[in-house]
């Protein structure tokens, strides 16, 4: 897998290249033309694009604009990195499709971290793809059901199969393994917003779900899903055991709260992948609605 750093500053590039090598391969650039040569012409993969926000010629909005427009390269995920924190700057990215963000200088480790979720998503989309015509003629008469599951892996199964019923499962599949993983991660398994911080950077995540997957406290809850479909909704409701959160905080995200390695989950379900989020209770339950007549 091949990562593509854009940056005017030789300096920047050297440094990014540096931390980036030891765990992936990277093509360096230092303009917005130049990048697209590459994804043109190269036989390497591309899984992520780390971008300058303040280039000469085409700057990073101007690429952004194009690279989401060209079908090939759309759904290639893209990092900004920046100097400029101003909520107008982030927003203008968020609208043109970039949901990640490292604020200059780079932290070497946030910058390992923010890579390697950008690679998991791009991966995420790609099975999707492979098995998406197989689900989709499965399911295609399905219109309601309900579903219990304990495991990471298990909501990453369930969630392709559901992304199937969908107009636009490339869209869809990214909210609902986000909602998923908060049910099991920050839900069943009570993984703190800062803990998730800490393990990402550390890299061990994975490690550690995996652990308390099977705490004697936890081996029996469960996220129960259940999926209505109608003339005009989908309607996908998602339920677990644990003990809540302040969703108001996450719906309504800080902006600034962007150059975080993570958290971003629940305003990309409701950006990218539905209509309606609707939480109830303390938090543990919601239903995440896309319209079927717009």
């Amino acid at each position: 897998m091949s990562i593509l750093v854009i940056d005017d500053e030789p300096f920047n590039l050297v440094l990014i290249e540096n931390i980036l090598k030891k765990k992936f391969s990277v093509i360096t650039v230092s303009s917005g033309e130049e990048a697209f040569q590459v994804l043109e012409n190269s036989n390497r993969e591309i899984k992520c694009i780390l971008l300058d926000w303040n280039m000469p010629e085409m700057n990073g909005l101007e690429f952004l604009e194009k690279i989401k427009s060209i079908e090939n390269y759309k759904k290639i995920p893209i990092i900004i990195q920046t100097s400029d924190t101003s909520k107008e700057t982030i927003l203008k990215g968020i609208n043109a499709g970039a949901f990640q963000y490292l604020t200059k200088p780079l932290d070497s480790k946030q910058l390992i971290s923010q890579v390697s979720l950008a690679i998991q998503e791009y991966e995420i989309y790609f099975d999707l793809l492979k098995n998406y015509k197989f689900n989709s003629r499965a399911f295609s008469l399905l219109e309601k059901a309900k579903f219990k599951f304990r495991t990471l892996e298990e909501c990453k199964n369930l969630a392709y199969a559901l992304s199937s019923l969908y107009r636009n499962p490339e869209n869809v599949i990214t909210g609902i393994i986000e909602l998923f993983a908060n049910a099991i991660e920050h839900g069943n398994l009570n993984i703190s917003y800062n803990e998730k911080t800490d393990l990402l950077e550390q890299g061990l995540l994975d490690e550690e779900i995996k652990i308390r997957e099977n705490l004697p406290e936890n081996i029996n809850k469960k996220v129960i899903v259940s999926f209505e479909k109608n003339e005009n909704q989908i309607i996908l409701r998602i339920k677990d055991d644990g003990n809540g959160f302040d969703y108001e905080n996450f719906l309504n995200k800080d902006i600034l709260t962007f150059f975080d390695s993570h958290g971003r989950g629940i305003f990309m379900a409701k950006k990218i992948s539905f209509d309606k989020l609707n939480y109830f209770g303390k938090g543990n339950e919601l239903e995440a609605i896309v319209e079927l007549k717009k």
